[in-house]
């Protein structure tokens, strides 16, 4: 075999021997919970098998949804208004770690003007008024401390939501409350290099097969530009 068809084949294998960057991923959601629940949470994802290959990247995605509730009555005998200013925010580290994300205040805010007391305590009718208003938290962060996800184990987070209600009122009684909650979606992305992998890929085949026709085209135009005859021989 001739020095030129194996610099064809050298150059194939550098071709197909390229380095490919794979992603793997998971996630984990949580239902609508209270700060206190929240908080008492552990947050589990699968960590990295360190058999794939090697781990280059780490990237975290919080989605959320905070549900913030009020409501109020007025227990006066003539009418009142009164606003509603909520702030919340939501944050998430690893367990017995600092935070990772902090997520932007979420501000809700309502005013209104209730009746006179209607003689029902009900947050309802024309003294009360009961509202929910709900706000989307979301982001990415990158985690540059890869070694805390090579494991075989999960990787555990925490989350928490805290919640400032203030209220204030014009005139007569007002009786009033609320409450905040959130559900949570956490989901991990691991970016890496695989590991060698022996098997060829399709588009190795074809490079091997196209360089073995060439080689032969090589050799067959060689021997009749030395004068030798081609005879075809079958082993």
């Amino acid at each position: 075999m001739n020095s030129s068809f194996l610099s064809l084949v050298a150059a194939g294998l550098a071709l197909c021997a390229h380095t490919r960057a794979d992603i793997i991923s998971y996630s984990t959601s949580l239902p609508v919970l209270t700060p206190s629940a929240l908080a008492a949470t552990t947050i589990r994802l699968q960590g990295f098998d360190a058999t794939l290959g090697t781990l280059t990247q780490v990237k975290l995605s919080f989605t959320s949804e905070i549900v913030q509730s009020a409501q109020a009555e007025n227990l006066a005998g003539s009418g009142a208004g009164f606003t509603f200013l909520g702030q919340d925010t939501l944050s998430f580290g690893h367990v017995g770690g600092p935070a990772l994300f902090h997520s932007s205040e979420i501000q809700f805010t309502r005013s209104a003007t209730l009746a006179a007391f209607d003689s029902v305590l009900d947050y309802d009718g024309v003294s009360g008024l009961h509202f929910t208003q709900n706000g989307a938290v979301l982001g990415d962060y990158r985690d540059a401390n890869l070694a805390a996800y090579v494991t075989s184990r999960t990787v555990d987070f925490s989350a928490a939501l805290g919640a400032i209600s203030t209220w204030s009122a014009s005139g007569g009684i007002m009786l009033a409350g609320s409450s905040v909650a959130s559900s949570l979606r956490l989901a991990v992305e691991y970016g890496y290099t695989p590991a060698l992998v022996t098997v060829p890929e399709t588009p190795t085949f074809a490079v091997f097969a196209g360089l073995a026709a060439l080689g032969g085209v090589i050799v067959v135009r060689r021997r009749y530009a030395s004068g030798g005859a081609f005879t075809p021989t079958l082993s």
